[in-house]
């Protein structure tokens, strides 16, 4: 399978692959800086995204130079949208952006009728707002116009073309899910998750202490900052639609988002204090993490390896045993390999 999303893809017979998708720039400091502000663009943009195309945002990590998002297409989605909903959505993202990273204004009314008897321009957006290219050309390039424009030069922005790379069943989505949200942490730029600002797990964990009342939070400034939280982790896929499986395609296992965030944190925890990314020292994760990680077949070690090493995903697939053989028989090849250490095949997986 190519590492880079195909636009015919999603028209195959066969549910799409799951994918996460990283994205490199061109400058050096994209975020950082004088444009921290440009962080919030981009986290803004995703969420606008995330309501209006058939893409379900699992996880996600805006960095200074680069972006990680984990995206689950959803094409049979969007082939149920009306008419109209399909027009609003594709003249909304079609919209130039203001200086604020949202779009300058509301859709025109008279727009909508008009494209309503335009019926080539309705099914050629019902398929671009479920294709993964398409996704990704709607979050780029008008936050590259944006970014043009606030530094008074044109050409490209980014460095290249994204690189997505297909996952093949839920250890794989469940692994680079916690990878990306714990992006941050390991490049010390945050303290611990509450504070790993533009990143899914902070909406995710904040929208949860709003809710259960866990923290007596008095100012102003807190009150909004975990009002927004909550706004935004609406925008996510919910934890147990992630990681789980509500179509019954593979029969997966359901993980909690109380699961989710007590892994993550607890995998944070347990990176060796004196190496870059850690919480706290703590040295192993308890049995109820392990056993998390056994119902989805990984090895708590390598686990913990592939969180803590740079790159360690960044693979031309990732999925297990199973999956891979799958996969290599759906695109008729003769082999896949296993490149990430957490997916290569154990003896008690080889067939006898």
């Amino acid at each position: 399978m190519p590492s880079l999303a195909r636009r015919d893809q999603f028209d195959q017979a066969d549910p799409p692959p799951l994918h996460v998708i990283s994205r490199c720039v061109r400058r050096t400091m994209l975020c950082g800086g004088a444009y921290e502000h440009r962080k919030h663009w981009i986290q803004q943009r995703l969420l606008l995204l995330s309501q209006h195309c058939a893409m379900g945002i699992a996880a996600y990590a805006v960095m200074s130079n680069h972006l990680h998002i984990v995206v689950i297409p959803r094409p049979g989605l969007v082939r149920e949208w009306s008419d109209e909903r399909i027009v609003r959505s594709a003249l909304l993202v079609s919209q130039r952006l203001g200086p604020e990273g949202t779009p300058n204004a509301a859709v025109n009314e008279a727009a909508v009728q008009a494209k309503l008897h335009q019926p080539d321009y309705i099914a050629q957006w019902r398929k671009r707002l479920g294709n993964v290219s398409e996704f990704m050309r709607l979050l780029n390039e008008p936050i590259a116009r944006l970014a043009n424009k606030e530094d008074g030069v044109t050409g490209h922005f980014w460095e290249g073309r994204f690189k997505s790379i297909p996952l093949l069943d839920q250890a794989a989505l469940f692994t680079c899910m916690a990878y990306v949200d714990l992006n941050p942490v390991r490049a010390s730029i945050a303290a611990n998750l509450e504070e790993s600002a533009y990143t899914s797990i902070q909406d995710r964990l904040l929208s949860a202490m709003h809710h259960e009342a866990q923290l007596q939070r008095s100012s102003a400034a807190e009150r909004e900052r975990l009002h927004g939280a909550t706004e935004r982790n609406a925008c996510l896929l919910p934890i147990d639609q992630c990681t789980g499986d509500p179509d019954d395609l593979h029969c997966w296992p359901t993980i909690t988002e109380k699961d989710y965030l007590a892994l993550v944190q607890a995998t944070g925890e347990c990176i060796h204090p004196m190496k870059s990314g850690h919480l706290q020292p703590t040295q192993s994760l308890d049995s109820q993490q392990r056993q998390l990680l056994d119902r989805l077949d990984l090895q708590p070690d390598e686990w913990l390896a592939t969180m803590r090493t740079p790159g360690s995903l960044l693979k031309r697939v990732l999925g297990g045993a199973e999956a891979l053989r799958k996969e290599t028989q759906r695109i008729g090849a003769r082999w896949l390999q296993a490149t990430c250490s957490l997916f290569t095949i154990r003896p008690s997986q080889l067939q006898t």
